[in-house]
């Protein structure tokens, strides 16, 4: 049944030694595994300082470009220290350090860092974006809309203004110049050199208050410094404010029946009206016509959006509109 196993001790040692001989390499396999790994090793050195160069230069083209628009900008030596301060707060690659001066959005990012990590001179900040060409005007985004301001050195020339000075009262104004120094405003507001003063200024993007002071003033006209802290008050298409101007009322299509009102408050984007017994409801489509302080009338589509039977009101959306006529109803908003 059971079969004695003999083991033969020249045949077992010459087993052990065929699969011994299985994990022994050749000189040759270890020539080939040498150099192979040897071929790794400089692809990936190979590879490794062809980045490097390739960064150099990019680099290098940057500092080239950066060098080239700083020239044709006419930038001065103390405004290039300046800018220098500036790119420790570039929030990108350096690569693309030129967009700090060609975009003012990534110029303002820059300006925003260094404020809140050393302070920045207003004046010499503000100097350098109207030096950069971001300034006289607003730049718009792709899809064209405005902008959030950052700066007094952006407010396009015909801003209206208010002009606050303390225990003056206020005074109606209009931007006439935007210069290195500050701003020039056209108003019968007077007020010796040093005067603090608030700026409410109305754009495109919103309502802005600036605090400054006076730097010079006479021949009804003010120069305002600069500013790079801005605070806006209200985005422009909702801002409003208490007013009391005749309106009149009508359903569309209708030549008959005719609600005559007046204006609770009025902004760029609607109006507050007291209800003149239209039996209105939230979705009403109406017509508001309201006359311009030069005795144009403006006929506006509205929409109903509230009905305030407490205080006997109608609150009102207008409908698509020309920015034309937005400035206009801005314009009486203001004056």
């Amino acid at each position: 049944m059971f079969q004695i196993i003999i083991l033969d001790a020249d045949k077992l040692r010459e087993f052990y030694e065929n699969v011994q001989s299985g994990f022994r390499k050749s000189p040759l396999e270890y020539i080939l595994f040498t150099i192979l790994i040897g071929l790794l090793l400089f692809a990936v050195l190979f590879f490794i300082l062809s980045q490097i160069r390739a960064g150099r230069r990019v680099r290098k083209r940057t500092r080239e470009r950066f060098r080239a628009i700083l020239q044709k900008k006419g930038i001065t030596p103390a405004q290039e220290k300046l800018i220098q301060r500036l790119t420790r707060y570039f929030p990108r690659d350096k690569k693309y350090l030129t967009d700090m001066l060609t975009h003012a959005h990534t110029f303002t990012t820059c300006v925003n860092r260094m404020s809140a990590r050393e302070g920045v001179d207003d004046a010499e900040i503000a100097k350098l974006r109207i030096q950069l060409g971001f300034s006289g005007g607003e730049v718009t985004r792709e899809r064209g809309t405005p902008h959030q301001l950052h700066s007094t050195a952006e407010f396009p020339k015909g801003s209206l203004v208010k002009v606050n000075l303390p225990k003056q009262g206020t005074e109606k104004g209009r931007i006439d110049e935007v210069d290195e120094l500050g701003l020039g405003i056209t108003t019968r507001a007077a007020a010796s050199p040093g005067s603090a003063v608030t700026l409410e200024v109305d754009s495109r993007s919103g309502y802005y208050l600036v605090r400054s002071q006076v730097i010079e003033s006479g021949n009804n006209r003010i120069k305002v410094a600069h500013s790079e802290h801005l605070e806006r008050v209200q985005n422009r298409n909702f801002y409003r404010k208490q007013t009391r101007l005749p309106i009149t009322l009508k359903l569309p299509g209708d030549t008959v029946k005719i609600f005559h009102s007046y204006t609770l408050d009025l902004g760029g984007g609607g109006a507050r009206v007291r209800d003149p017994g239209i039996q209105a409801f939230p979705g009403l489509e109406l017509v508001m016509m309201i006359k311009t302080e030069t005795g144009e009338t403006l006929v506006l589509p509205v929409r109903v959006t509230r009905v305030a039977q407490k205080n006997n009101s109608i609150s009102l959306t207008f409908g698509p509109i020309k920015e034309a006529v937005r400035d206009k109803i801005m314009r009486m908003v203001l004056h």
